[in-house]
């Protein structure tokens, strides 16, 4: 079985910016970038055997601002493409206080 955290993890950090995959009580760092395995289904054979995985990673973006948050938004897409994966939802989460929030999910099949 294929566990993609310690791969997504790797690919983030080349972006620069903190990587987590919980989010903090406080941010020291900004803009942050907070991850979480949702699912790794997998699909079985007849024999019993891992044939795909059903992937979807989550990832929440914390920035300065609108733009900020928005840069970051293109990189981590740009790097998750580049590992095969495809953005299948990216959202702006309302937020009453300084930081802006966006959420994003991405998704692949690992045969």
């Amino acid at each position: 079985m294929y566990l993609p955290k310690k791969d997504v993890y790797e690919s983030l950090l080349t972006l620069g910016y903190s990587v987590e995959q919980a989010q903090p009580e406080t941010f020291t760092n900004i803009p942050a970038i907070i991850f979480r395995c949702e699912n790794n289904n997998v699909e079985l054979d007849l024999d019993g055997n891992i044939c795909s995985q059903d992937i979807e990673i989550t990832i929440d973006i914390w920035g300065d601002g609108s733009a900020e948050a928005s840069q970051v938004l293109s990189e981590v897409e740009e790097v998750m493409r580049s590992n095969y994966y495809t953005m299948t939802y990216s959202s702006d989460v309302p937020n009453s206080g300084n930081l802006h929030h966006i959420l994003s999910r991405f998704a692949k099949v690992k045969n």
